[in-house]
């Protein structure tokens, strides 16, 4: 057979050769045994890495081996580990950069990151001169040098080995390199990884011991209850807060069941908790009574949660005892204003029943005495006595009304609200007082609606006495009511879906603006002066309208009135209620008189006509201010001496009329009459004007008139009429 040319020129591998090899690769593993050896007996790393050098050097008889370890910066050798190079050298290469590549062989190696070789380091021009007058001095010719790279890639160092003759590199020479540098990373990447795993686990140490430092401070600096507790009944582990808290030593307390310190009125409600937490392994919250030291009772909101084998609980409690006095200072402090305001609603409308009740006695007072002077029978005029000393104790009794009040549990029904605010229009005009004027405006076909209508009364009476507090002296307020459909988009978005009757009261007052109208419904807020708003009429109406199922909207634009309306859901089931306000003529007096008696109520006007004329006065009647007016403004009105006005009339109040007259006749005598006992004139501006007070008897009306002559004289006035404006 043909053997091809290239086999038969290839040299052949000699029994001597093969020895060799089969003895470096010998020398190779018992060199690596060692090595792992030494490692697994946790042998100093540079002891590690100069058996590595000696196993090199060994394998490459002379040669010089040198592991050079970078720092943590890797700009510069820590150190080096070289057992057969001199101090010189090694202090010569651990001075030694890394940067530039071109400074050494080593740095070479470490910048590229693969090895390099010098086969004539004399002949390197690549290498600064300084690096090649040291190798020379060093006796090496020949270098290679290999960077020490860890599994992720991390560079460790380098590993050096210098020859003294310049040369090529052997494959064996290749060969005992890269074993040497495996084995130089396998024990660098141990020990960085040792390093590392050394300095994590004393960061977590010292973060344990911080973090328990911070719990143990935070437990016992805490100003909650902190708790470690069974469900036998035992304090296991308490805080200091305990021993604050109640005024108990927290020895004593780990010594007594928790039972003890409970509020036997709360116990039952405890247990049961506890209990249940026991028995579904949740969390519990609850709230309850702890006795103190001083038999004081402290509110604590408790927060449980049972432990994993569900044997032990631990808890934080929090001592909420100063928010449960609040609380309930402020319900009491609520209640009171409510008293209040409603104390208040009801002596506006005690005055007004007064007024009345002065008015009637006034006309029977004035006709009892008309008829005393009339008869002489002895026997009757005992009677009239009589009765008209009864009627004076009617009057006293008028100013001793009696105000009470009483809680109002909301007792919702069907309420046809035009009939409902058709019969509180009485009690509006007179707990407003004469000087504001009360307009009503009901749409047509309304529907009925589900509300406490006693509530409803009162919030409607609370928003009227604030449009008329808002526009001072005079004005309108206006009540309406409307329909509003479920598709309807003039309608407040919180509503549920449905049909609501929306129930206005308006001003004609100051308005308000967009931050006082977003407070308007917090409690205690007001714009009042103080003691003149308790600052819970509209929270109260706003809560009635939630509590209805409504809601409540303002509308108001500065110095141009306010509206505010209360949405109540529609009654199901009801029809349209259609409602018919007969108009009540207006009675007119055309007589012509000295003195012009001017009130709307007639029973009241006849009898101070009747004692005028008793008197010896003319007189002319008009039963409201702008009849009067009219007369007073007619052709022959200087023959009209003296006017008589109640102080309180629909529409155009007597005391308009009394400035309009004034203002048209500067020395008109002016008497007003009034029944209601809060009046006066200190804020009218009608000099000389005099107040008599109902009811009054005839020398008390001749008291006045003649008083009012001569603080006016008796002059006979120009003929300018009366600005209808003024009205």
């Amino acid at each position: 057979m043909d053997v091809p040319t290239d086999e038969a020129d290839r040299p052949r591998l000699t029994p001597a050769s093969a020895n060799l090899i089969a003895a470096h690769a010998i020398a190779i593993l018992k060199g690596q045994r060692r090595v792992w050896e030494m490692m697994n007996r946790g042998d100093p790393q540079d002891d590690v890495l100069a058996a590595l050098c000696h196993l090199t050097e060994s394998l490459e008889p002379g040669a010089l081996a040198a592991v050079l370890v970078l720092d943590r910066d890797r700009h510069c050798f820590d150190r080096v580990i070289a057992p057969s190079a001199s101090p010189a050298f090694r202090k010569a290469l651990v001075e030694m950069r890394t940067e530039p590549s071109r400074a050494n062989i080593c740095a070479a190696s470490i910048c590229r990151s693969e090895p390099v070789v010098s086969i004539d380091i004399a002949g390197e021009v690549q290498c600064d001169l300084s690096w090649r007058a040291f190798c020379a001095a060093q006796d090496i010719r020949a270098c290679a040098a290999s960077p020490i790279t860890a599994p992720d890639e991390q560079m460790l160092g380098g590993f050096m080995v210098g020859f003294s003759n310049p040369a090529e590199l052997t494959p064996r020479s290749t060969g005992t390199i890269a074993v040497s540098v495996q084995l130089a990373a396998q024990v660098l990447g141990r020990a960085q990884m040792t390093d590392n795993i050394t300095r994590r686990n004393r960061a977590l140490e010292e973060r344990v011991v911080e973090r328990t430092r911070e719990r143990d401070q935070l437990w016992e600096l805490s100003e909650d209850l902190l708790v470690v507790a069974d469900y036998d009944g035992c304090l296991l582990r308490i805080n200091e807060a305990w021993s604050r808290l109640l005024g108990y030593d927290n020895a004593v307390l780990l010594t007594q069941p928790y039972a003890g310190l409970v509020h036997p009125d709360d116990l039952a409600r405890v247990q049961a908790a506890l209990e249940d937490m026991r028995r579904t392994a949740r969390p519990a919250r609850f709230d309850n009574r702890l006795v103190a030291a001083d038999g004081s009772c402290r509110w604590i909101a408790w927060t449980l949660s049972p432990d994993p084998d569900n044997r032990r609980f631990h808890g934080v409690g929090r001592d909420m005892t100063a928010e449960v006095q609040a609380t309930d200072a402020l319900r009491q402090a609520e209640e009171q204003l409510r008293q209040a305001q409603k104390m208040e609603a009801l002596g506006r409308l005690t005055g007004g029943v007064a007024h009345d009740f002065n008015n009637i006695l006034c006309a029977i007072l004035g006709n009892l005495e008309l008829i005393e002077i009339r008869f002489k029978d002895e026997r009757l005029r005992k009677l009239i006595q009589a009765a008209t000393r009864a009627a004076e104790r009617g009057a006293r009794l008028t100013e001793q009304l009696l105000v009470f009040s009483r809680k109002h549990p909301l007792t919702p029904k069907v309420v046809d609200l035009v009939s409902a605010i058709d019969g509180i229009m009485d009690m509006l005009r007179r707990t407003l007082g004469g000087t504001t004027e009360v307009r009503t405006k009901l749409a047509d076909g309304l529907w009925h609606i589900v509300i406490d209508q006693t509530q409803l009364e009162l919030a409607i009476l609370n928003l009227a006495i604030n449009a008329r507090d808002a526009m001072g002296l005079g004005g309108v307020v206006g009540i309406g009511a409307r329909n509003v459909a479920a598709a309807d988009p003039d309608k407040p978005a919180v509503l549920a879906h449905g049909d609501y009757v929306a129930i206005s009261v308006s001003d004609t007052g100051s308005g308000m603006s967009e931050d006082i109208i977003s407070k308007a419904f917090e409690p205690f807020f007001t714009t009042k002066e103080i003691g003149k708003g308790t600052g819970l009429g509209l929270s109260q109406v706003y809560g009635l309208a939630k509590q209805s199922g409504g809601d409540v909207r303002i509308r108001s634009v500065p110095g141009r009135g306010t509206t505010v309306e209360i949405f109540v859901p529609r009654s199901p089931g009801t029809g349209t209620v259609v409602s018919e306000t007969e108009a009540k003529p207006t009675p007119r007096a055309e007589c012509r008189a000295t003195v012009l008696v001017v009130d709307d109520q007639e029973d009241v006007r006849e009898v101070a006509v009747a004692h005028l004329e008793a008197l010896g006065y003319p007189t002319v009647q008009a039963s409201d201010s702008r009849v009067a007016a009219d007369l007073l403004n007619a052709e022959g009105a200087t023959t009209i001496d003296l006017l008589l006005v109640d102080f309180a009339m629909p529409q155009f109040s007597g005391v308009k009329l009394a400035q309009a007259a004034r203002a048209r006749r500067p020395d008109l005598p002016i008497v007003i009459v009034t029944g209601y006992t809060e009046a006066s004139l200190s804020d009218q501006h009608i000099e000389g004007a005099v107040l008599l007070r109902k009811p009054y008897r005839m020398p008390d009306l001749a008291n006045a008139i003649e008083a009012a002559m001569r603080a006016r004289g008796f002059v006979r006035p120009p003929t300018a009429p009366i600005d209808q404006e003024t009205r």
